[in-house]
């Protein structure tokens, strides 16, 4: 997954009014409700990790990020899928 991270508060509504470029869609995940669960991982391409030890791992990252980023951010939350 190709991420271009935006930081200037214009950039809140670029992605919807640009749309694409070269091909690629934009697509703010600051926005409630983006479908991001069709979307593979490493980890789920190997099969691996059971769904228990996925969802401790994506706990602890999600501390880490909540932790590290502080209040520069209001809210760290996974994706459903």
């Amino acid at each position: 997954m190709e991420v271009l991270l935006l930081t200037d508060t214009v950039d809140d509504f670029w992605p919807s009014a640009v749309g694409e470029f070269k091909g690629k869609t934009f697509k703010s995940v600051t926005r409630a409700g983006q479908d991001l669960g069709n979307i593979k991982s490493a980890d789920e391409e190997k099969k691996d990790d059971t769904v228990p030890a996925r969802k401790a791992k994506m706990a602890s990252l999600i501390a880490l990020m909540k932790l590290t980023l502080g209040d520069e951010v209001k809210d760290v939350r996974a994706s459903a899928g």
